[in-house]
């Protein structure tokens, strides 16, 4: 038994999600059974954000959230009848009829529990359980939605009742060192532990789900990070990442935009992005904080303090300048 996520971008045309049902196919063999999580096809979730905004002023989170859960039903459905025709019997479930219990937070639910007793009785019968993911239900009968990335959350959580493997495809390799989009020559890490990971995805890293990644840190779910169409090993998560040299402490680099705390008021700085380091306990480290200050100041135009947390040091910079910031860090703590 294994549990596989598929992104909204694996999944974006007819033709991907063929390609989708082929690597099921492959990677259950003639021996076992999945349970797949599906996110919505594309952009579909956004365009459904945009499609609500344009008919009220008003957001109405209740709403939103039956509208916004509907793009990975479709999803499911049309994953099932592709699986079907490669001979595969499927079938696929939303979080009401799975039975996926939530709080009542509209748009940013918490799952409650999971009732294993349908999913358990279906896979008797059907070798490929495909279930809406990002979505529960509450108490109180509606449905709710768990926030961006919230299939990564719904796949993580069903693989620890299940005490399976869960397995979370995307169109990238695995978890780099930094993105590859601003730095080509970024590492495929092999392991990461799952404190670094949260460390990342909380600092920007949009890889995994932070709420996935805590959950699968307080479950010891073990969980990889691989591409959707190629066999290659991507990169597990574990409880201690192997240990670094002195030299180089950092394991990745993360980004987003600057937001600071003005009384109870959070305020983005339009022109300014946190650029973050991350290794375990490198908070600690005052040593690597100088290194990367100093990179920071001679790239990217930084000044000002490094704030450091237990795993990662932090600094503001010039959105315009993240880039060569970015490159100059992964240089200097041998990230490329």
């Amino acid at each position: 038994m294994i549990v596989q996520k598929y992104g909204g971008s694996s999944l974006a045309t007819p033709e991907k999600i063929i390609k989708v049902a082929k690597m099921i196919d492959l990677r259950i063999g003639k021996d076992k059974s999945s349970v797949v999580v599906v996110s919505a096809m594309g952009d579909t979730t956004d365009d459904l954000a945009r499609m609500g905004c344009s008919v009220s002023g008003k957001r109405n989170d209740r709403e939103m959230d039956m509208l916004l859960s509907s793009g990975e039903q479709i999803s499911a459905a049309l994953l099932v009848m592709a699986l079907e025709t490669r001979g595969i019997k499927a079938k696929s479930l939303n979080s009401f009829q799975l039975g996926i219990l939530t709080d009542g937070n509209y748009a940013n639910a918490g799952i409650i529990d999971i009732d294993v007793s349908r999913m358990k009785r279906e896979l008797q019968h059907n070798r490929v359980l495909v279930v809406t993911g990002f979505q529960g239900i509450a108490q109180n009968g509606d449905i709710t939605t768990l926030g961006r990335g919230g299939s990564d959350t719904t796949a993580v959580a069903i693989a620890s009742v299940l005490s399976a493997p869960c397995f979370i495809y995307s169109d990238v390799e695995g978890i780099f060192t930094c993105d590859p989009q601003l730095e080509p020559r970024a590492k495929k890490l092999e392991y990461i532990s799952y404190d670094e990971m949260l460390e990342l995805s909380r600092l920007g890293a949009r890889v995994l789900n932070s709420v996935a990644v805590e959950t699968a840190r307080k479950k010891r779910v073990e969980v990889s990070c691989c591409s959707a169409f190629s066999q290659e090993k991507g990169t597990s998560l574990v409880a201690h990442s192997p240990k670094k040299s002195v030299e180089f402490p950092v394991t990745g680099l993360a980004f987003q935009k600057y937001v600071t705390s003005e009384g109870n008021v959070s305020v983005k700085k339009d022109d300014l992005s946190l650029v973050s380091a991350v290794g375990y306990f490198l908070g600690k480290n005052r040593c690597a904080g100088e290194r990367f200050a100093d990179v920071l100041g001679r790239y990217s135009g930084y000044s000002g303090d490094i704030l450091y947390s237990r795993h990662s040091i932090s600094a503001p910079v010039k959105t315009d300048r993240v880039r060569s910031g970015i490159r100059a860090v992964a240089q200097e703590f041998n990230l490329v």
